[in-house]
């Protein structure tokens, strides 16, 4: 029976290894980047809350692993311009353009209108347990400013 149970615990607890970031560096930042005539520079963070959760959120880009924040955690990234999948939010990045994206609960599905084409949706957001939503600069940076910078990889 033992040997059952490990036998089936294992293939969960392998899949469960690889899904899970596994260094994490906390690197102090001189200055912050500035977006890039060639990229988008995205930043992804989370609050500080009361809870305190050490709870990771993944972020893929167009499937692939980008990184992850936790309460009171930010990290950026250059992108190519065009139409991102970050999972629960599809979103269009221009290159020299600057975007901050805050984690929440989202469980409604929301579109937003790209202000140049009142046909193309800028992004769009669906039924996620969190996702991460646009928030204008004038409001994420002074959050941004008391946040740890957080690289997390897989290994």
């Amino acid at each position: 029976m033992r040997l059952l149970t490990l036998s089936c615990a294992a293939p969960f607890l392998a899949i469960l290894s690889a899904c899970t970031p596994l260094i994490v560096e906390y690197p102090v930042l001189n200055e912050m980047p500035q977006a890039r005539d060639d990229a988008a520079l995205v930043y992804f963070f989370k609050r500080s809350s009361y809870h305190n959760t050490a709870r990771n959120h993944h972020v893929f880009n167009n499937g692939e692993f980008l990184g992850a924040v936790k309460d009171g955690s930010f990290f950026f990234a250059h992108l190519a311009p065009g139409i991102h999948d970050f999972r629960c939010l599809k979103m269009g990045l221009r290159a020299g353009q600057t975007y901050y994206l805050v984690v929440g609960d989202g469980y409604e599905y929301q579109v937003g209108k790209n202000p140049d084409s009142a046909s193309e949706p800028e992004y769009t957001f669906g039924p996620c347990a969190s996702v991460f939503f646009p928030m204008s600069p004038e409001i994420a940076k002074p959050i941004i400013a008391n946040l740890t910078y957080t690289i997390v990889q897989r290994n």
